[in-house]
């Protein structure tokens, strides 16, 4: 019999005790807690929420499969600035974000195999912050780098100078903004939209 059933027993046998015997309830509460206490013990018991704490997910291989899921697509710093890049870009424009590089530019058909392949493992695990795309079609207009002071590391500017090169060779416009506390909507626009030529107020 297993250590639930057995739990559950005492606690039914105390409860029943209690009702149908003039048994003092002193004697019947202790009884029904250490079956209450054997239920809550036993391997595989559903705690509060309803979830099994000890059930494990396995691959093929037998290999313990376990994730819990991030806050967010975007930190704080992204989310704030994307809030302020939303007010300022086109209506017929869409603001996508954590978008890999890979599917963005591919090398050109004209090289060498090996060399596609090598321009491929350059990029594959590397993602552009936030792409701006046509909203007809979701194709791709510009990318937006938020530079953090990560981006100061040596690591990170062999990184940065290496996707400037593959934009540039691509004629992909790649435009970068300081993390900052605030974001002014003009200031930002400014960077973003560098050609777009200032409106004529009426009257």
């Amino acid at each position: 019999m297993k250590k639930e059933q057995i739990g559950l027993g005492i606690v039914s046998t105390a409860l029943l005790v209690l009702v149908a015997t003039p048994t003092p309830s002193w004697i019947c509460y202790p009884i029904a807690l250490v079956g209450l206490g054997v239920i809550l013990h036993t391997p595989g018991a559903k705690k509060a929420g309803g979830t099994q704490e000890d059930h494990q997910f396995k691959d093929a291989n037998g290999d313990i499969v376990k994730y819990n899921t991030r806050y967010g697509l975007l930190t704080k710093a992204e989310r704030s600035f994307y809030g302020v890049l939303e007010s300022v870009v086109p209506d017929d424009l869409v603001i996508m974000s954590k978008v890999r590089i890979a599917d963005v530019l591919v090398a050109c058909k004209t090289l060498h195999t090996n060399d596609k392949r090598r321009l491929f493992t350059k990029i594959s695990s590397k993602h552009f912050d936030f792409v701006l795309c046509k909203k007809t079609d979701l194709s791709f207009m510009a990318a937006i780098e938020l530079d953090d002071s990560s981006h100061q590391r040596k690591d990170r500017i062999e990184r940065d100078k290496f996707v400037n090169m593959a934009c540039a060779s691509a004629g992909f416009p790649l435009y970068h903004c300081k993390a900052k506390y605030a974001y002014q909507p003009e200031e930002l626009r400014s960077i973003v939209f560098p050609q777009e030529e200032p409106q004529l107020q009426e009257g």
